[in-house]
């Protein structure tokens, strides 16, 4: 049906665009070749075309054969016409020609015709040889990846058409890839764009370990130029630098391990040292404590045996003075008190209380016969000073006016009055702070006199038990007495005051 448009004049052809325009913009696919077919025509007989192509949008309907799915005759039609368009309207430049020049070629090469196919090569790599402007631009990354694509080893896909049937792309033929490889070659003679050619270093390898005879050469010797040129692919120089910097951080990790390693083991060398210190020093704190302990026993041994000494030869003095009828004179003084809250001034018979507590301190000599005169100074607020039947002990804490102690003492209070079994009798003389304080007892009489400061008070106890002995008593902190002396006399020194009061021993 072309030859119908041999006759027809440019008007007539540039007419028939409008229909052109309207049977390409239509559902049939039969429609769609005969209409690029009339437009082929139009465009390569009729430059003057383009106003009408322009008024129409064809550029823009024939971009719609230009997709992936597309029947490929549509494909190609499209493509040539779009060339001519750009020809015609000045469109294309030099670097666009050459490009267009190398597109064709790769198609050829490309091509399922083995011969035409290797002419196609021959030709390319002839231009690289003599062309730079076709060296550059086989050197972009459009190319690079256009001829990776081709030389993968990957299975055939389905691509499906705008029509209803479906069409098997198969996979590229040895004889391409030894084409294609051939043009890479010639490219790689030039050693200042070699790094472009990096990119096809993990499709070489592939096709270096699987494929065959001519493919499998070409491929490897690549491999040699790239690799004696120095050139890796950015991936495996971007895994490089990774690997390096695992390592880098391998060897960081394992240097603080290491740190970590020296410091745990310094810190468990630390904390076994100081557990042993600790034993150490539970161990030698022990010896310590059980030291003490074995002082204090023998300190309370020691202190047992000296009372026990002293009640040993208090006992040969009493009963030697017992045994034998004493004379006149002054008594050895022993005072026999059990440890507490005071304190005994050394060499002296002077007690101070060191505590807020009732204490009550009796002479050990027991008197059973004779005249016996104890004197006693009120160093500080002494509470009383009196006798007891002898034998009677009053524990610290407990005062002498207390039941059932009242009944087996007589005392005199520095208040002025006599206690004998809970029962006062005033006398009004009151004993001063550095006040003497003396009680004379005539055991034939069994009454006690008493004395301040050398001077007879008016009173006297009668009644006295067979034994008694003498005390003195002091309750607040800082009270203190003094025992001055303890004598025999030849004869009572008491005279007999006219109104004295007597209390009597119950």
């Amino acid at each position: 049906m072309l030859h119908a448009y041999n006759g027809m004049t440019d008007v007539q052809l540039i007419g028939l665009i409008p229909q052109i325009a309207i049977n390409l913009r239509s559902s049939d696919v039969q429609q769609h070749i005969q209409a690029l077919q009339q437009l082929l025509i139009t465009v390569t007989q009729v430059p003057s075309c383009m106003a009408a192509i322009g008024q129409h949008d064809l550029v823009g309907v024939l971009k719609n054969f230009l997709v992936k799915g597309v029947q490929s005759e549509l494909t190609e039609l499209s493509i040539g016409i779009l060339g001519i368009i750009g020809v015609r309207c000045n469109g294309y430049s030099k670097r666009n020609q050459t490009v267009m020049s190398v597109n064709s070629l790769l198609q050829i090469i490309h091509t399922t015709n083995e011969k035409l196919s290797g002419e196609g090569s021959d030709a390319l790599c002839k231009l690289i040889g003599t062309d730079q402007q076709i060296k550059q631009v086989l050197y972009t990354k459009p190319f690079i990846y256009q001829i990776l694509q081709s030389l993968s080893m990957q299975a055939p896909t389905k691509i499906k058409q705008s029509s209803a049937s479906a069409e098997e792309e198969y996979p590229i033929q040895d004889f391409v890839k030894a084409g294609l490889l051939a043009v890479v070659l010639k490219l790689a003679e030039d050693d200042e764009n070699l790094n472009e050619l990096g990119e096809l270093i993990p499709v070489l390898e592939e096709l270096k370990n699987k494929a065959k005879g001519e493919v499998k050469s070409k491929a490897r010797n690549l491999l040699i130029i790239l690799s004696g040129s120095g050139v890796i692919h950015q991936q495996l120089q971007h895994n490089d630098q990774k690997e390096k910097q695992y390592c880098e951080l391998e060897e960081l990790l394992r240097r603080k391990d290491e740190e970590i390693r020296l410091i745990v083991n310094e810190r468990n060398k630390e904390k076994q040292e100081m557990e042993k210190l600790n034993l150490e020093l539970m161990h030698v704190t022990i010896e310590r404590d059980k030291a003490l302990q074995d002082c204090r026993q023998k300190d309370d041994r020691i202190a047992e045996l000296q009372m026990y000494l002293v009640a040993i030869q208090t006992k040969q003095e009493l009963d030697s003075f017992n045994s034998s009828e004493p004379k006149p004179g002054p008594i050895p003084i022993t005072v026999v008190v059990p440890q507490g809250s005071y304190n005994k001034k050394d060499h002296e018979f002077t007690y101070t209380s060191t505590f807020d507590e009732k204490k009550t301190f009796p002479i050990d000599q027991v008197v059973s016969s004779g005249v016996y005169r104890c004197e006693f100074r009120n160093n500080k607020n002494a509470s009383a000073f009196g006798i007891m039947k002898s034998g009677v002990v009053i524990p610290f804490g407990v005062g002498c006016g207390e039941q059932p102690y009242c009944r087996f003492n007589a005392y005199y209070q520095r208040n002025g009055y006599v206690s004998q079994n809970g029962k006062d009798t005033t006398i009004g003389y009151a004993f001063k702070d550095g006040d003497t304080f003396a009680i004379e007892v005539s055991m034939p009489s069994r009454t006690a006199t008493l004395y301040i400061q050398g001077k007879q008070l008016p009173v006297f106890i009668s009644g006295l038990p067979e034994q008694i002995q003498f005390f003195f008593f002091i309750n607040s902190q800082h009270s203190s007495v003094s025992v001055l002396s303890l004598k025999r006399l030849a004869t009572s020194s008491a005279k007999k005051i006219s109104g004295a009061l007597e209390v009597l021993w119950e």
